[in-house]
């Protein structure tokens, strides 16, 4: 007396099914972040990109993938001069897709100025880590240090000073200000 109909029955195996392909799509994600992760751990930036590209591909709506997509691009900046200015510039779109996602994560405003600035946007660079210290009030002041940080290293000593005074005024304790 308790066999299903038969719409019940394809029911219950169209459900078995879709629940079957989000638990492989789920675990096809995970293998792709955590091989990023590792290969990003190994300084191997080509391998953790192709895996954090990957992982985007499965699910677009994962700012953590993002972000590491993005950080690999800029280690690979560093690491490879030759491919900086595309790898800045993939990085600032890797880190758009995650602010997207989740825009009150200050991380992802800062190292997104960082990057801004790297590419000679200064402008840009100071509203995002201006948008940082609105989000994240408790670490202000390392958010205008790395603006300060970033005017020295470009030889910008005037607008070093400010970031650097603005750092101070938010957190007077900040000693590398």
């Amino acid at each position: 007396g308790r066999a299903l109909t038969p719409e019940a029955k394809a029911a219950l195996e169209k459900a078995n099914k879709e629940q079957a392909a989000t638990m492989a799509k789920n675990k096809a994600l995970n293998d792709a972040f955590n091989a990023g992760k590792t290969a990003a751990a190994a300084n191997q930036w080509d391998g953790a990109i192709e895996s954090f590209t990957k992982a985007g591909e499965l699910d677009a709506n994962q700012h953590v993938v993002w972000g590491n997509l993005a950080d690999s691009y800029v280690s690979r900046a560093k690491a490879t001069p030759t491919s900086r200015e595309a790898d800045l510039t993939k990085a600032s779109e890797a880190y758009l897709k995650a602010i997207a996602i989740k825009a009150d994560d200050s991380a992802y405003h800062n190292n997104y100025a960082l990057v801004l600035a790297q590419q000679k946007k200064f402008e840009e660079a100071q509203a995002e880590l201006t948008k940082a210290a609105q989000i994240d009030p408790a670490n202000a002041g390392r958010f205008y240090f790395n603006l300060g940080a970033v005017y020295i290293n470009t030889g910008n000593a005037d607008a070093a000073a400010v970031a650097f005074k603005k750092a101070i005024e938010l957190d007077a304790n900040y000693a590398e200000a």
